[in-house]
């Protein structure tokens, strides 16, 4: 078994500005959430100071009209993780756009890294940190080092890993 999330940060907006722009209800203003059936959608203030919402469902992150919504006049990261099929997502809005994307699939091929835009740093030093990993490790020895890419991008920016 594996698990499977989607996330989204943000910076620049109240929480409640948040939930709203998601078209969320809050539930509990000590514990945002609202409940589906994989599980609640949650947020919280993270110390790096991106307010982070856990988007069980992955209904939020596939929805590209709230993303640009919630991202006007604010800065907004999107991950997912998929590990049953060894998939994993960064993305990058800025005042209604998509900026950048950072994907890995497996099935594409232990080495696919399909990158759109530009990322902002610390990508390159992830990137080459985790081929330079896979590079030193024995052919026979490896296992799928790109899933780690943007997983951890998307942790050196907000200090969130799944």
């Amino acid at each position: 078994m594996g698990s499977s999330q989607a996330y989204i940060a943000v910076k620049g907006k109240s929480p409640e500005e948040i939930w709203k722009d998601l078209g969320l209800a809050i539930l509990d203003k000590d514990s945002p959430q609202q409940v589906g059936h994989r599980g609640p959608t949650v947020g919280a203030t993270l110390e790096s100071g991106w307010y982070f919402v856990i988007d069980p469902e992955w209904k939020l992150a596939k929805d590209k009209a709230k993303l640009a919504r919630l991202s006007t006049g604010a800065e907004v990261l999107c991950g997912a993780i998929e590990e049953h099929c060894n998939y994993a997502m960064a993305s990058g809005w800025s005042n209604g756009i998509q900026t950048w994307t950072v994907e890995h699939s497996l099935d594409e091929g232990d080495d696919h890294l399909l990158v759109v835009g530009k990322p902002p740093e610390p990508f390159a030093e992830v990137r080459d940190r985790i081929s330079a990993e896979r590079d030193a490790t024995p052919p026979d020895q490896r296992h799928d080092f790109f899933f780690g890419i943007p997983v951890d991008f998307f942790a050196s920016i907000t200090g969130y890993s799944y």
